[in-house]
């Protein structure tokens, strides 16, 4: 089958309120848990599932408000992956950040690391500080947690973490692109943003602009981080993102100095840390595809797997579950979260297909495949 992925590199040379619903207890052999946003309308709420020690999920838990309301790109057909983004959801540490992009904000959340199926919401969700936020990164070594917004105030904005506030906005983050959108976005203007990203050093932000202004040029913009203050650098660079007029969603090529931006229906790029490959997951064509990179960037194809035709594979997460790597894939056309083991290079195998509409019904919360955004995992003992 023909590879149709667009590899594309930028090198960084700088480079509570409310009680959540709950379902059954927790299983014995729990040792993680997956979480992904319903992204209604009528209200945001963050699934958890359980996660055994085969890095299956085994059952769904509870349902949290996110403190906020979901929405969709306007534009497209209606279909699955409705912010058209990656990292909608991000777990760094016990805490889970997730986007509300129909409230314009932000929640911060705690995961509670002896069961990480309980979450409890940190004070309450937080103007984004533009409009429609679709992309959330966090920097542990700089203390920030970054938004893109991608609406009619678009941009990146900054805040810090507060164990009795969630987040709290910090002076001189905010650097918007200007680009021209609506609020919620439309797709058909010709402009889109994909994600927002650390680099490896922790010192740049970086986020995928797909188009400009009716043009296929898409770039990545890039923000020096002050190491004292936190603050980025008033005016962002562009820079060129070859081989991707829209790339999308990125991953960081550790030890590399880069990162790689995907583009077209290529859209999640995920790491491999035991493989020090990247997974590409193709929206379009139901393709989960292994690439190798060197240290020249140059890349090679190391394995494919096709899934069902019309899975309509969506965001995506790659953990370590009891020192085996397993990467869970939103099978939306599906309906499933699909698990595969990374038992090694070109050994990619599916142990699961794990069915979710009607257990997300049993908590009594709306569940639309056509609605639901965003994958974060979190490990015990991680």
């Amino acid at each position: 089958m023909k590879f149709a992925a667009t590899l594309a590199f930028a090198l960084l040379s700088y480079l509570t309120k409310g009680n959540p619903l709950q379902a059954a207890a927790t299983k014995p052999g729990v040792v993680a848990a997956a979480y992904f946003a319903t992204n209604q309308p009528d209200g945001n709420f963050v699934v958890s599932s359980q996660i055994g020690s085969d890095g299956k999920l085994t059952g769904v838990k509870a349902a949290f408000s996110a403190d906020g309301v979901g929405s969709i790109i306007t534009g497209v057909p209606a279909a699955p992956d409705p912010l058209l983004s990656q990292g909608s959801i991000t777990v760094s540490g016990n805490k889970l950040y997730v986007i509300n992009a129909g409230s314009n904000s932000i929640a911060a959340v705690d995961i509670d690391t002896t069961d990480p199926t309980k979450l409890r919401r940190i004070g309450r969700a937080v103007n984004s500080g533009g409009e429609f936020p679709i992309s959330v990164a966090v920097s542990e070594k700089r203390g920030l947690v970054c938004a893109l917004n991608g609406g009619r105030v678009n941009g990146v904005s900054c805040f810090k973490p507060s164990d009795l506030k969630g987040l709290v906005s910090v002076p001189n983050t905010q650097s918007l692109l200007n680009l021209n959108q609506t609020t919620p976005p439309n797709f058909a203007l010709g402009n889109g943003f994909g994600q927002v990203l650390f680099n490896e050093a922790e010192n740049q932000l970086l986020a995928t602009v797909q188009r400009v202004n009716g043009t296929q040029r898409g770039f990545l913009a890039v923000w020096d981080i002050n190491p004292l203050t936190g603050a980025l650098s008033k005016k962002f660079r562009e820079l060129n993102v070859a081989g991707a007029s829209l790339p999308f969603g990125m991953t960081i090529l550790l030890g590399k100095n880069a990162a790689l931006a995907e583009g077209a229906m290529n859209c999640w790029a995920l790491h491999s840390q035991k493989t020090d490959h990247v997974f590409l997951i193709d929206f379009g064509t139901s393709l989960i595809n292994e690439v190798a990179v060197d240290r020249n960037l140059g890349s090679s194809i190391v394995s494919q797997l096709a899934l069902a035709k019309d899975s309509f594979l969506s965001d995506s997460q790659i953990a370590t579950v009891h020192g085996n790597e397993y990467l869970y894939v939103l099978t939306l056309g599906k309906n499933l979260v699909t698990v595969l083991s990374l038992n090694g290079p070109g050994k990619v195998t599916v142990v699961q297909q794990f069915p979710l509409g009607d257990a997300v019904r049993k908590l009594g919360i709306s569940e639309d495949p056509n609605q639901v955004q965003g994958l974060g995992v979190f490990v015990t003992g991680a």
